[in-house]
């Protein structure tokens, strides 16, 4: 699998929230979900203490994921005024097949898996566990973060998942979704790497290195 493959392949880092702090009571989503369908979301409340998805985009490429690893750093300071740092991680997506990616300084990368989905804000066919045939048979064949382990099998499901819909959807285009090899962020203890794993930052705003990576 190439970028070839893909009208608009993407790549990069994306703060996401753990799978635990996205679930809420009764939430039909994937439980096990970690893909990519799991950004932290706009609030009132978060706008009043100034969220600005703008300053989010500073950081960005040209398919709004984050490139560089000292961005991740400061945004993850940055996040943490609006979210629970806890409820925080990190992951790295890329067109599935290819390499691993090189972790960034003494981090590491744990697969999670194949997600399918769109680039941001990342509408996946996985974050909820289809109920009908023939979709339902697919459900055992996700991992334990309710991603697929391989190519073959992610394809199947998206063939099946369009052809389940009259072959066609009337908001999602075949070739805007992408199979996307997911990796989390480790620190230098092998942990999910989050604001805890961050150096502070200095109120310039200016970048610092992590403390841990």
């Amino acid at each position: 699998m190439t970028d070839a493959d893909w009208i608009i392949p993407f790549r990069g880092y994306v703060i996401l929230l753990t799978r635990d702090s996205r679930q809420e009571p009764d939430d039909p989503r994937n439980p096990s979900y970690r893909g990519l369908e799991r950004a932290p979301s706009w609030t009132p409340e978060k706008d009043a203490l100034g969220f600005n998805p703008i300053q989010i985009s500073e950081f960005e490429n040209d398919e709004e994921m984050i490139a560089d690893f000292d961005a991740v750093v400061w945004l993850l300071d940055w996040y943490s005024q609006f979210e629970d740092p806890s409820s925080l991680e990190v992951v790295y997506a890329e067109p599935a097949g290819g390499d691993p990616p090189a972790p960034p300084r003494s981090c590491a990368f744990e697969w999670l898996g194949i997600d399918i989905s769109t680039p941001r804000p990342f509408y996946s066919l996985l974050s909820v566990l289809p109920e009908a045939p023939p979709l339902a048979s697919y459900v055992e064949r996700l991992n334990e973060n309710g991603l697929f382990n391989s190519i073959e099998d992610a394809t199947e499901y998206l063939d099946a998942w369009f052809r389940s819909n009259g072959g066609t959807d009337p908001d999602i285009d075949r070739e805007d979704l992408q199979l996307s090899d997911v990796y989390l962020l480790l620190d230098h203890l092998e942990a999910p790497f989050g604001p805890s794993s961050t150096s502070s930052v200095a109120d310039s705003g200016a970048q610092t290195s992590p403390a841990s990576c």
